[in-house]
């Protein structure tokens, strides 16, 4: 079986499991699915994540804006460059603390897999099943991605017998990997700006 690198949540280990309104954003309605909220009456239901006063209740309560992380890849100064363009609905299986990070943030490449620390995807939701096996690999909430796999490298089941890393894609031409461990096809990216958009599905 693969040995699926999942995200994991290292970078936001300051806000924990509590949830903050830097990571769900200044919404302007009951979010039950946030271990804690970021609306304008969670005050009176003492329900407010621990940054709420310092977030969002400077002036009117403003719409939630464009994620983060969406706005971080539209403006970002130096993306790797792309080989073509390719965009597949792909599949990623983790825990729901970490699918609201990724949510609010993007993608962040895993620490080990076959193919070395990256971002994978399967081809489909039942697929995720025997790929999140990893160290840092969770279950429980499905996101459905659409995401510019560009020029795909194509390896063995081994990925090549070794990780690999953006830079090598760039010097040999590519955009992605794809190979096949045993059970099904993965696709890896190491650049999170080639994740177009990112939506929680039902399991």
């Amino acid at each position: 079986k693969a040995q699926w690198s999942d995200f994991d949540d290292d970078g936001y280990d300051n806000w924990g499991n509590s949830g903050s309104c830097a990571a769900y954003g200044c919404i302007n309605y009951y979010a039950p699915w946030h271990a804690c909220q970021c609306n304008p009456h969670c005050a009176k239901y003492k329900s407010c994540c621990n940054d709420y006063s310092y977030r969002c209740s400077h002036g009117a309560h403003a719409p939630a804006p464009v994620p983060s992380w969406q706005s971080r890849r539209r403006s970002h100064s130096s993306p790797s460059p792309s080989h073509g363009s390719k965009v597949m609905t792909l599949y990623h299986q983790t825990s729901q603390h970490a699918a609201n990070l990724i949510k609010a943030n993007g993608f962040k490449a895993g620490k080990s897999g076959w193919c070395g620390g990256a971002i994978y995807f399967a081809t489909s939701k039942s697929a995720t099943e025997t790929k999140a096996i990893g160290p840092d690999s969770h279950k429980g909430a499905m996101l459905q991605c659409q995401v510019n796999v560009g020029r795909v490298m194509y390896l063995d089941k081994t990925c090549g017998g070794h990780g690999h890393n953006q830079a090598e894609l760039d010097r040999k031409g590519y955009d992605s990997i794809s190979f096949n461990p045993g059970d099904g096809d993965e696709y890896i990216i190491f650049d999170k700006s080639k994740v177009l958009s990112i939506k929680q599905i039902p399991m």
